[in-house]
């Protein structure tokens, strides 16, 4: 055997090694307001690790795009598969719905260093283990609803000084124990057993932080866990004494609100009154704001009488005037006209008088020419007598 096939051979074998070891992730993967999702549909009978995902992406996307990952309320996994941050790097939710999952290791939050929410809702879980979330460090929003929750572990945010928003409504929580981290700025514990509260940074005054807020308002529902289980008539009578400070409290708050509601007679009356006055004041002064507005309205249309009128009797002129305009143009055309006619004229007899002068010239010429000829006809003739004179004495 080759060295390169020698190699081959054992990387093929670690790879099937690898994925005996591991599981397969199936997903559908949903495009949602929070991102891009997949949602499982594998089922699993234990905790298996997660060491590669199978399905269709859509929208050109893939693993890497991959920001919230949820199981339904719908799936009958009973176990959630560990260290899927291993494979779907940029989680930034972890969403868990089930029935049917009662427990949760830690494992599953293994490498979950971007996640940023949790919600875990709808489970058969007791109680969570106190490192759940120690690797989370990024941890903003963690939401635990609808469980049989009883008692929170002390440390259990100790690793998450970056969690703002906690909601524990609709547990079984009857005591607290657990240390909140400065950071948070919201907590809910509405309807829990003996707990029922809501806190908000508004809450706070001076340095009084939600942690010392929450212990000093249920101090009395503190008993530790044995004496629970041991003595139920003690945790009654706990709670029935709760009862009657809340309703202590609330009668106060009731006589306060009684009072508040008196005071906010006084104070409406006296504000409805005021209110009349401003709205007498403000129509008598309307009414004199429209009298004032209508005189200007009458100048207004007087003076637009006018300006018409001027107007008008402008136009009048102006169309008198182009009139007139019209007028000498037409005599000016007529002008044209005989201006033409006569200068046609003029030439006309301008042609006349250079033929009448021509004429003249060819008479003058002509009788140039016959006295001229007449004369050498005459001379010719004289002469000839004048020698026959000469040579005929008798003649």
């Amino acid at each position: 055997m080759k060295v390169n096939d020698f190699v081959n051979l054992i990387f093929l074998l670690c790879i099937i090694i690898n994925y005996s070891s591991g599981e397969q992730l199936q997903c559908d993967y949903i495009k949602h307001s929070d991102g891009y999702n997949c949602e499982m549909r594998s089922v699993f009978e234990e905790n298996k690790e997660i060491t590669s995902v199978i399905g269709e992406h859509k929208f050109g996307k893939n693993d890497t795009d991959v920001e919230v990952f949820f199981i339904t309320d719908s799936s009958k996994t009973k176990f959630v598969p560990t260290k899927v941050c291993g494979v779907l790097t940029k989680l930034t939710k972890f969403d868990i719905y089930g029935t049917t999952i009662s427990e949760l290791k830690k494992e599953i939050f293994e490498d979950c260093t971007d996640l940023k929410k949790i919600v875990i809702k709808y489970v058969k879980l007791k109680t969570l283990e106190e490192d759940l979330f120690t690797k989370v460090d990024n941890l903003e929003s963690f939401v635990l609803g609808f469980t049989h929750v009883e008692i929170l572990p002390q440390k259990l945010f100790a690793n998450n000084q970056k969690l703002k928003f906690l909601d524990l409504s609709f547990n079984k929580l009857k005591q607290i124990t657990t240390e909140f981290p400065n950071t948070l700025t919201m907590l809910s514990l509405m309807n829990n057993d003996c707990i029922d509260g809501h806190y908000d940074s508004r809450s706070l005054s001076g340095s009084t932080t939600i942690d010392k807020l929450v212990k000093d308002t249920y101090r009395k529902c503190a008993p530790n866990k044995t004496s629970i289980n041991s003595n139920e008539t003690s945790y009654e009578a706990i709670r029935a004494s709760i009862i009657e400070d809340q309703i202590s409290e609330n009668e106060n708050k009731l006589n306060a609100l009684e009072a508040d509601i008196e005071n906010l007679e006084v104070k409406m009356t006296n504000k409805i009154e005021e209110n009349l006055r401003t709205l007498k004041a403000f129509k008598s002064d309307t009414s004199d704001k429209i009298d004032n507005i209508k005189k200007e309205i009458t100048g207004f249309e007087k003076t637009s009488k006018d300006q018409s009128e001027k107007f008008m009797t402008s136009k009048n002129k102006l169309d008198k005037d182009l009139s007139n305009i019209n007028l000498k143009l037409e005599k000016n055309e007529d002008l044209k006209r005989m201006s033409g006619d006569l200068r046609a004229e003029i030439n006309r007899n301008e042609n006349l008088l250079v033929t009448l002068f021509c004429f003249q010239l060819v008479m003058i010429a002509a009788a140039i020419f016959f006295g001229v000829y007449k004369n050498c006809y005459y001379n010719r003739n004289h002469g000839a007598r004048l020698v026959n004179d000469q040579t005929n004495p008798n003649f």
